[in-house]
């Protein structure tokens, strides 16, 4: 077209001749043609090229759709129909080919809850609505429900309105969420039992062991041939080793199950370490002496758990005059550092006695361990002592340590950070039996249908000159305390005919401000709480010391010693 436009046959400016002129446009013709051609092979290559591209981007795209994990449904928005799905679709609903699924509703293929929830975008414009995602069960044509994710996302294309949905099965996370509830149900079930057990054990053992370290007590007060001295002590020893061990697998279990608060009450430290050591220093069983390196300014007030504090030294010092049978064993108290408010202290138990290997330093901390089963069958013992003591350390803010090498002995070592006391000075006064002035003028109820204990406390009250009742049951404690009036009542929980709680119940309602203190052998999560809700004061555990006692009769009935012929 070119060429007859710009190349004509004839023009007015210049003469061509006839064949020169069909050789120009023959020629012109044929570049023509070529330049033609080959602007058109440029063009499809690169338009094959294009599409090529085009075509590789959609069998990606098709890729990542069909091995998606999750089942994806395309739902014309308008009418509710499917219009496509990817492979895991297919395989999840058990559906043979994409084409069975298109124009079919999306309540037969998904539910009529799946349904529901597509409802929200029909009616309105899909550039406002927003994605929805939640759970939900799904049920499928010829199977069995599941469980699972779901995501709605609404979009436009080419003028329709279409939602995508994403469908992941989560059966088996659901099942396995089952079990962990049914075993978290079946633990806090076996929790219980165990509990229910320990406390069970605990009152069956401590009403016996009641009984014999009362009875050994009173023998030892009221006098005996020295000849029976031995056997007294041995008696003793036997009676407090067993106490020990019952109440290392309570305070276990409490520290397993993270239910042990620690108290805060004043502690003359020095005074405190000299007590704890006593028992140690006149030990006539061991040749071994416990020396003592109590730093000076530890002479002072601080406020710390001091019935814990006690069994954590009691335990270092029992292990160390256990696996010590030659040398000497050395309770060192230092100041590391003081401030205003605060003293840390760091505490070691030393001792020269059969050591440990490096390679059971570790294992000696574990729950029923010891170093080997030689050392337990040599010296016994169930291996919950250090558990206990490093538990309780940690719940203090320390870390219990030990450096040890094998047939030198041990150094078992902790810091912890004691709040000084800036209040009122503790009044610290132990209780000592010779100083036990009487108690005359109280009269007390005692409800307690084991006979022997109620021998032993019985005997003790009659020492410090208290007039006793006896109730054998709940009942008998109720016709008591009707009949005459009286000061205290110490009461056992579990009686027969009517426990000690039922009997309380009654009494606060005709006297409300009588003392009240539970004697029992059951040790329980917050137990003084407990009772103080059911109307008790306090409570004595079983084994009873009797300076304990003694204290809580004096403490709660307001008795002043030396004003008891006031006292009504």
């Amino acid at each position: 077209l070119m060429i007859v436009l710009f190349m004509p046959y004839e023009n007015a400016l210049q003469k061509i001749p006839d064949g020169l002129y069909q050789d120009l446009q023959h020629t012109n013709l044929a570049m023509s043609l070529c330049l033609t051609t080959i602007f058109a092979f440029i063009l499809h290559k690169t338009l094959d090229n294009h599409e090529l591209k085009i075509t590789e981007e959609m069998k990606l795209s098709e890729t990542i759709y069909d091995t998606s994990l999750d089942a994806v449904f395309i739902v014309h928005a308008d009418t509710g129909n499917l219009t496509g799905c990817n492979m895991r679709a297919l395989e999840l609903f058990s559906i043979e080919q994409k084409r069975d699924i298109r124009g079919i509703p999306a309540e037969r293929m998904l539910g009529i809850q799946m349904s529901r929830s597509l409802e929200m975008y029909r009616a309105s414009d899909v550039e406002e609505q927003t994605a929805w995602y939640g759970n939900m069960e799904l049920a499928r044509p010829l199977g069995s429900p599941f469980h699972a994710h779901v995501n709605l996302v609404p979009f436009q294309h080419q003028q329709q309105r279409y939602v995508k949905i994403s469908i992941l099965d989560i059966t088996e996370i659901k099942t396995a969420e089952f079990e962990i509830i049914r075993a978290k149900e079946r633990a806090e079930k076996a929790t219980r039992v165990k509990s229910r057990f320990l406390s069970m054990i605990s009152h069956e053992l401590r009403t016996p062991l009641n009984g014999i370290v009362g009875t050994t007590e009173l023998l030892l007060q009221e006098g005996y041939r020295e000849a029976q001295r031995p056997y007294m002590d041995v008696l003793k020893h036997s009676s407090e080793h067993m106490l020990r061990l019952i109440n290392d697998i309570l305070d276990f279990s409490k520290l397993e199950a993270g239910k042990m608060e620690l108290e805060q009450s004043p502690i003359h430290l020095s005074e405190f370490l000299k007590k704890i050591s006593a028992p140690f220093a006149h030990d006539s069983h061991t040749g071994v002496p416990l020396e003592f390196e109590i730093d000076d300014r530890l002479d002072i007030e601080v406020c710390s758990d001091e019935l814990r504090l006690n069994q954590i030294l009691n335990n270092l010092l029992s292990n160390a005059r256990k696996f010590t049978s030659h040398g000497r064993i050395i309770l060192k108290a230092r100041q590391e550092s003081c401030s205003d408010t605060n003293l840390r202290v760091c505490f070691t138990v030393s001792d020269t006695g059969i050591g440990i290997h490096p390679g059971k330093i570790r294992s000696i901390f574990e729950s029923f361990t010891q170093a080997d089963s030689e050392t337990t069958r040599r010296f016994g013992g169930t291996g919950l002592g250090l558990a206990i003591s490093k538990r309780l350390v940690e719940r203090m803010g320390g870390l219990l340590e030990v450096r040890s090498t094998p047939g030198m002995g041990s150094d078992f070592f902790f810091s912890i950070e004691l709040k000084i006391n800036r209040s009122i000075p503790l009044q610290s006064q132990v209780i000592k039996k010779e100083m036990m002035a009487p108690l005359s003028g109280l009269r007390v109820i005692i409800a307690e249908d084991n006979p022997v204990n109620m021998l032993v406390v019985r005997r003790f009250l009659q020492k410090w000159k208290v007039e006793t009742i006896e109730a054998r049951n709940g009942r008998e404690l109720v016709d008591h305390h009707t009949k005459a009036p009286v000061d205290l009542l110490l009461v056992d929980l579990d009686m027969p005919e009517m426990d000690g709680v039922q009997a309380v119940s009654i009494i606060r309602k005709k006297d409300p401000i009588i003392p009240v203190i539970a004697f029992t052998a059951a040790i329980y999560e917050d137990i003084g709480t407990d009772l103080k809700q059911k109307g008790f004061n306090d409570f004595i555990p079983k084994p009873f010391k009797p300076e304990m006692l003694y204290d809580k009769i004096r403490t709660l009935t307001g008795y002043r010693i030396g004003a008891s012929e006031n006292h009504s």
